[in-house]
């Protein structure tokens, strides 16, 4: 098994903890599992960068989207 690494810029921290803050307002435990969600979700793209679906009608350049929660 491959040991995933990322690095994540500040603003992409500091949206994670808008977002827990957001969710956390309502439910802390619900805000705590969709971090984890994400956070489970960086290590699986770091380990697998083409996971997702190819949307190039949505951007010029190859971008793919790959839905974590909902």
């Amino acid at each position: 098994m491959s040991v995933s690494r990322y690095v994540l810029s500040q603003e992409a921290a500091d949206d994670l903890r808008e977002i827990h803050g957001y969710i956390a307002a309502d439910d802390p435990a619900a805000a705590s599992g969709v971090l984890e969600d994400l956070r489970t979700a960086m290590h699986r793209l770091a380990d697998h960068p083409g996971l997702g679906h190819l949307r190039d009608d949505l951007a010029d350049e190859a971008l793919r989207v790959w839905t974590v929660h909902s």
